[in-house]
């Protein structure tokens, strides 16, 4: 085995050939729980079921040079490859390619245990490992039971003999045997698959070599914090690693924080995931008009490309520029959604322009967020905004940067000019429902002053936050609970469905309120007028219907479509901008 920093090729019990990997002292012994250890089984019966042929992926293994040949220290992988290892003597009962399978991994110091591996020694002085070996027995044993698609064991056997895929790392070669203990962690504690970005990351740093290979991987480990909770009110955030070693060090959160983590903190994330991140990195790259969808598929859509050292140094300048411009000109959210930010939340210095324009960016943004099943909107932004600020140290104009993100929207999403086009589409159920929904109570949002009459609706939508699980409601239901609910007036009927009686509320409460009289809705929307409850309310639509019904008392077929034709002018004005 050569010793480059990443390998490209996956290693399985079929392709692991002469290496052998030695357990440190400093490590503790096996400790996996048999949770852990089915978690692990069923997880390859499952690829083994679905995806016979493909590998299934157990992790990275870190590994370290000794002074033998084909031998290397295991610096991080041993729970994962000691159960591999379990599981390969108990396949070999009946499966002879597992037989000296059991001479790959050294025991440094525990002696009986590394005689109990390789089949020399009844009992091992480290019980786990024959709980383990129990475990396991047990659960291949009961392959076929209660299941309508059994697989064999041999089948079972030979799947992961030939597909239970891991990749090796090796630290650099001037790491001490401190360095080492330092880099010692518990990763993928669970037996969880690796993910499809570090693959990716792997095969496409193997083309590159030496400083430039580490810069690579050093900066890739940087871009995918985006999707950690790392962004703090104050404005503190993850300290950038500098070098590979920094990186190595603690390869599974790296949060080496400026100052300690209060619990009055509120941390923020991405509003895309790294793979989502990557996808659209990619469709810039490859000039693409629109980013792969799926980031379920990024492995293959990645492996799809024919990567050469330059390509992977031009993707790679496409990715560090899309990182410097989404740090300084995206937000970021909050775990529970309840409110959004830009990256230092007490220096909005970074954008020009007025501070409403700044806020109604960070609010349009966080539209486009909930409203889209795909990120198409953030390549179209970095391509407006590397013309602008390629770099990502300029500033760029927050009113002109809204702008475009309304043109953009309003280029994906045409309004038509078509009345009875723009009603069939605004009519339940359509699936774009929820789309146009949103789009409303953003201008909604912007205009409120315009169309909230009342000063406490006003102040209500000025805290309105855009959620995503959303779902359309009518405001008069279908079947209103109650001899003294409001009811359908004959000949109004044709209205339910109609765009005046729509609004938006969470599942949650979808499913609480079904049916419910228009008053229950309307005591909802009140409590938020009366400052009764945290949070926000769930429909800037809604609330202009409780303002209607509190003033005329009435809900019926003329306010109802009075009400739906000024929310469809509204949206007129909004395609007119």
């Amino acid at each position: 085995m050569n010793d480059p920093q990443l390998l490209t090729s996956p290693y399985t019990p079929a392709t692991i050939g002469p290496l052998r990997f030695r357990i440190p002292l400093y490590q503790r012994p096996y400790a996996w729980e048999n949770t852990e250890i089915e978690q692990l089984l069923t997880d390859l019966l499952t690829a083994c079921r679905e995806h016979p042929t493909e590998p299934y992926y157990i992790g990275i293994m870190n590994v370290g040079r000794t002074d033998e040949r084909l031998q290397y220290d295991l610096i991080d992988g041993q729970q994962r490859l000691t159960t591999l290892t379990l599981i390969g003597m108990v396949l070999s009962e009946t499966d002879a390619q597992w037989k000296d399978f059991g001479q790959h991994l050294v025991l440094y110091g525990r002696q009986e245990d590394a005689d109990f591996l390789r089949r020399q020694r009844e009992e091992p002085q480290n019980t786990k490992l024959s709980e383990a070996v129990a475990t396991i027995r047990n659960f291949v044993d009961r392959l076929g039971d209660g299941n309508p698609e059994p697989v064999s064991a041999s089948a079972f056997s030979d799947y992961i003999y030939h597909h239970a895929a891991f990749f090796l790392a090796a630290v650099p070669d001037e790491y001490t045997l401190i360095d080492k203990n330092q880099h010692f962690v518990r990763m993928n504690n669970r037996g969880k698959q690796l993910e499809a970005h570090e693959i990716v990351k792997i095969r496409m740093a193997n083309k590159l070599e030496g400083d430039e290979r580490t810069r690579f991987v050093v900066g890739w480990n940087r871009f995918a914090q985006l999707g950690c909770s790392a962004q703090s009110e104050e404005g503190r955030g993850l300290e950038e690693p500098q070098t590979l070693r920094a990186i190595l060090q603690a390869p599974e959160t790296y949060s080496n924080r400026k100052g300690e983590l209060k619990d009055t903190e509120i941390l923020y994330e991405s509003v895309c995931s790294y793979p989502e991140f990557l996808l659209v990195a990619l469709a810039r790259y490859g000039n693409q008009s629109h980013p792969a969808y799926d980031a379920n598929k990024l492995e293959s859509i990645f492996k799809g490309e024919d990567w050469t050292a330059e390509r992977v140094r031009r993707f790679f300048e496409v990715l560090q520029q899309h990182y410097r411009l989404f740090v300084r000109y995206f937000i970021r959210r909050d775990r529970e959604g309840d409110r959004y930010t830009f990256r230092n939340v007490d220096d909005y210095a970074q954008f020009g322009g007025r501070e409403e324009q700044r806020q109604q960016l960070m609010r349009f943004q966080s539209y486009l967020y909930v409203s889209r099943e795909d990120q198409a909107w953030m390549l179209h932004a970095f391509e407006w905004l590397a013309e602008r600020d390629a770099d990502g140290n300029g500033r760029v104009d927050a009113g002109e940067f809204l702008a475009e993100l309304k043109r953009i929207d309003r280029a994906e999403y045409p309004l038509p000019a078509d009345d009875e086009e723009l009603d069939r589409i605004l009519t339940y159920p359509k699936r774009e429902l929820r789309y146009w929904l949103w789009r409303l109570d953003y201008y909604l949002w912007e205009r409120r002053e315009e169309y909230f009459e009342r000063p406490e609706s006003r102040r209500v939508a000025e805290r309105y936050v855009f959620r995503r699980n959303r779902s359309v409601e009518h405001i008069l239901p279908r079947h209103p609970r109650g001899e003294a609910a409001v009811q359908w007036a004959a000949g109004e009927e044709g209205l339910m469905n109609s765009f005046g009686n729509l609004a938006m509320i969470s599942s949650g409460t979808n499913s609480l309120l079904s049916n419910a009289p228009l008053k229950e809705k309307i005591a909802r929307v009140e409590v938020y007028i009366g400052n009764d409850v945290n949070g926000t309310i769930e429909s800037l639509k809604l609330l202009k219907a409780y303002e209607i019904f509190h003033n005329e008392r009435d809900w019926k077929g003329g306010k109802i479509r009075a009400h739906g034709e000024q929310m469809k002018q509204l949206l007129r004005k909004s395609a007119a901008e």
